[in-house]
């Protein structure tokens, strides 16, 4: 995600707006919350469920509920949580794609993209 800009080469149709609102118990100024009308997993159906959503505008974190967390994870092989709380799963285990829904639209992000990621981007305590 970026905020505060648009770049074109990181999206394809048009974008979806939604207001958000500055976490007032954050650690630190610039955590983002907005709600999110539902996720799916995979190949999962889209589950209508809306929560909000922790974003850092200034870096690539967003804090999910434990419960989505570990759908994700179900799908991921040879995945297993740590006594940390975090996530650990083999290199060549294949990452499903994750599809979120923002107002009327649905957001899939590849899993190519999230490789990396993974661990700061879908991890909570």
């Amino acid at each position: 995600m970026d905020f505060g800009f648009i770049d074109s080469t990181k999206y394809t149709g048009s974008i979806a707006y939604t207001p958000v609102q500055q976490v007032p118990s954050a650690p630190a100024p610039g955590f983002w919350s907005f709600f999110w009308t539902g996720f799916a997993i995979g190949s999962h159906t889209f589950n209508t469920t809306a929560f909000p959503v922790l974003t850092d505008t200034g870096g690539n974190v967003v804090l999910l509920p434990d419960s989505v967390i570990r759908k994700y994870y179900a799908d991921v092989p040879g995945s297993y949580q740590q006594s940390d709380g975090s996530w650990c799963f083999p290199c060549k285990s294949p990452l499903p794609t994750f599809t979120f829904g923002v107002g009327n639209r649905k957001i899939v992000v590849p899993s190519k993209t999230r490789k990396r990621l993974l661990l700061n981007l879908l991890e909570a305590p």
